[in-house]
């Protein structure tokens, strides 16, 4: 698989859709897929792990106490070792640690 092309990943992140709201063409189905693996190749892999934990758990009646947990979450990893570098490898325009060569 080749290496996920970072400024195309960060200004392209949604999946492509044709004036009807539908996926491209089957046709182009395994170049969105590589694109979205490029895509999650990029996150941090502590936060990745949290999202998909979060994501199987009910939401519950709380919302309120809901969004307050997933931001909590999210402040804490981006606050993380791993959040730093994140934030980092963006901002310098490099991959992040965590992405190895493929």
């Amino acid at each position: 698989m080749a290496e996920p092309d970072l400024d195309a990943a960060v200004q392209d992140d949604e999946p492509k859709q044709d004036n009807e709201g539908e996926i491209e063409p089957e046709s182009e189905l395994d170049a969105e897929v590589a694109r979205y693996v490029g895509l999650l190749r990029l996150g941090a892999p502590g936060a990745l792990a949290a999202t998909k934990a979060l994501l199987q758990r009910p939401l519950g009646d709380d919302l309120d106490a809901a969004f307050a947990a997933m931001q909590e979450l999210s402040a804490r990893h981006f606050a993380s070792e791993e959040g730093q570098e994140g934030m980092a490898a963006f901002a310098e325009k490099r991959p992040p640690s965590w992405v190895r060569p493929t």
